[in-house]
C-alpha cells in the first residue's frame, strides 16, 4: 500500500487500469456465482417485491437508456417472474410513454398487473405470436430478448424482431457474456446477426459498470 501511495497520479491510474484488466474476468465470474448461483435467486434484485433475473447494474443501464431514448413501446421476450416487465412498465410510466411493455413467454412464472404491461402467451418464435406482437406496437420501439438462450432460438428472435426496433433505439440480447472463459450461446447468435446486417452497432454500455448480464448484447440501430 505504501508503494501505491508513493505513485504519482498518472502512474497510479496506469497501475489500477492494468489491475482491472487482469482481474476483470474473475470479478465477472464471481458476480455471476454470487448473484445467480449461490443464493438460488435469493440474491437477485427485486423490483417492487418481484424477482428480476438480472444484475442491479443492468436495471440501472435500462433505466438510463429508457429515460434518454424514450421508447414508446418495449417488446420483451421471456417474462419469467415478471419483475423486469414491471420495471419496464414503471419506466415507461415515468417518461409518459404512450405505449406499453409487450412481454412474451411460453409459460410465465408470474404476470404482475400493470396498466403499461401486456402479456402474450406462447413461443417468441411462433409466427402467430410474432405477428400478434408486431400488431401491438408503433412509434419508437425497443426490444429485449431474454427467453430461451439456445443459439438457434436467439437467431430466430433476431430475425423476427430486429425489424421492430426503430432507429436510435436498442435491441438488447441478454446473456451474451463470457463465463468461466466460455462464451454463452446467445453470443454466437449476435455474431451471426452482425454478418447479415449493417443496421446495428454494438454499444459497450455495460463497460461503464464492469459487470452486467446484458454485457455484449446492446445493439443500437443506426439506420
Amino acid at each position: 500500500m505504501d508503494g501505491l501511495i508513493a505513485l504519482g497520479k498518472e502512474d497510479y491510474k496506469k497501475f489500477m487500469r492494468e489491475k482491472r484488466t487482469a482481474l476483470l474476468q474473475d470479478i465477472r465470474d464471481v458476480m455471476y456465482f454470487h448473484v445467480h448461483m449461490e443464493g438460488n435467486g435469493r440474491k437477485e434484485p427485486k423490483w417492487r417485491g418481484v424477482r428480476v433475473v438480472k444484475y442491479p447494474t443492468d436495471l440501472l443501464l435500462y433505466a438510463e437508456t429508457i429515460f434518454t431514448n424514450k421508447p414508446d413501446w418495449i417488446i420483451e421476450t421471456g417474462t419469467a417472474h415478471g419483475g423486469s416487465t414491471l420495471f419496464f412498465a414503471d419506466m415507461l410510466t415515468l417518461i409518459n410513454a404512450p405505449g406499453k411493455v409487450v412481454s412474451v413467454d411460453i409459460k410465465p412464472i408470474n404476470t404482475p398487473e400493470h396498466p403499461k404491461a401486456e402479456y402474450v402467451l406462447g413461443s417468441s418464435i411462433d409466427r402467430g405470436v410474432v405477428a400478434d406482437v408486431k400488431s401491438r406496437v408503433s412509434g419508437n420501439v425497443m426490444v429485449v430478448l431474454d427467453s430461451s438462450h439456445k443459439t438457434s432460438h436467439v437467431m430466430k428472435e433476431l430475425h423476427f424482431y430486429s425489424g421492430c426496433v426503430t432507429v436510435g433505439q436498442y435491441l438488447v440480447v441478454e446473456d451474451c457474456y463470457t463465463k468461466d472463459s466460455r462464451e454463452y450461446p446467445p453470443k454466437a447468435a449476435v455474431d451471426w446477426f452482425f454478418t447479415r446486417t449493417d443496421r446495428f452497432v454494438l454499444d459497450p454500455r455495460v463497460d461503464q459498470y464492469l459487470v452486467g448480464i446484458t454485457r455484449g448484447g446492446w445493439l443500437k440501430r443506426i439506420r
